[in-house]
């Protein structure tokens, strides 16, 4: 069986490729939507439907915006020595979950105190700047998983 160290770094490299994969793909995104119509639609029916399917695609632009943000959360916590402590009350949050969801701020029982409270646990932050933020991705800094171990003990 895998230590925990060991399994940490593994989601911290699913996490690094998840992020990578999503700034390809909203950069390649961001770039075909700025290419506007350059054709009038013909009738009401074909306007609707374009609008439509353009609604989704931000739609889904914004789930993507949001999950590399929590990605980028979850990687300042590797570098800061907290990743897998719940933001709540401190404890360790299981792997099972982890895995699931390598970018979960608390434990299960915390989340679910919020969930059954009504509270919302979701993050809409005001600096989605820092979300486009490149200078990362061409180097990220190595992190001392034994270092990240011993907090966690």
């Amino acid at each position: 069986m895998a230590t925990r160290r060991t399994q940490l770094e593994r989601l911290r490299q699913q996490l690094l490729q998840r992020r990578d994969a999503l700034r390809k793909a909203l950069g390649e995104a961001w770039d075909l939507s700025n290419l506007g119509h350059t054709e009038v639609s013909r009738d009401v029916a074909d306007a609707a439907l374009e609008t439509g399917v353009q609604e989704m695609r931000y739609q889904a632009l914004d789930t993507e915006t949001r999950e590399l943000m929590l990605i980028e959360w979850a990687l300042s916590k590797f570098r800061r020595g907290v990743y897998g402590l719940c933001e709540n009350c401190g404890g360790k949050i299981a792997l099972a979950r982890l895995e699931a969801l390598p970018f979960a701020r608390y434990c299960i029982g915390c989340q679910r105190e919020f969930e059954q409270r009504g509270e919302d646990t979701s993050w809409d932050f005001a600096d989605w700047e820092r979300v486009y933020e490149m200078e990362r991705s061409l180097s990220d800094p190595t992190v001392n998983l034994a270092d990240l171990e011993g907090e966690l003990k």
